[in-house]
């Protein structure tokens, strides 16, 4: 195994998958890509001219890039293969692409947060269902596999 995907909304959750997808890493002599898909929410997003559209595009990616380079500081030096940032409409689609290429997928999942999600699935679930392989971790930090 060489290649993990971590998928990240930065949130303490994934924080505590962050720290076992190093650990992972470290054990499996592997790199780890940290992404991040980011959408602007729909009702920001209807009826805007364009011009408005692409400044709140550019302004919401400014603010992530500053996350991603908190987020991933801490990755031990060789560990940490690139980190992005992907803007798209529907974020488990964008993390099936990503993932292409990758042996494995380390990502949170903080469950049903709300009655859409109990209907549609969470993110975690949709990018599960693409995958033959990978590790989730709970809320609470503790690790499936």
């Amino acid at each position: 195994m060489k290649k993990i995907l971590f998928p990240t909304d930065f949130s303490e959750v994934s924080q505590h998958a962050l720290r076992y997808a190093v650990d992972f890493a470290k054990e499996f002599d592997a790199v780890i890509d940290v992404w991040t898909v980011y959408q602007l929410a729909s009702v920001d997003a209807a009826n805007l001219p364009p011009i408005y559209l692409e400044e709140m595009i550019r302004e919401k990616r400014e603010d992530l890039e500053v996350q991603m380079s908190h987020f991933v500081k801490d990755i031990p030096q060789g560990l940490l293969g690139q980190s992005g940032l992907q803007y798209g409409i529907d974020i488990s689609y964008e993390i099936d692409k990503l993932a292409e290429g990758y042996d494995l997928i380390i990502m949170a999942t903080q469950g049903e947060r709300n009655r859409l999600e109990k209907w549609l699935g969470s993110i975690t679930y949709s990018c599960v269902e693409a995958f033959a392989l990978s590790c989730v971790s709970d809320s609470k930090g503790s690790y499936f596999q």
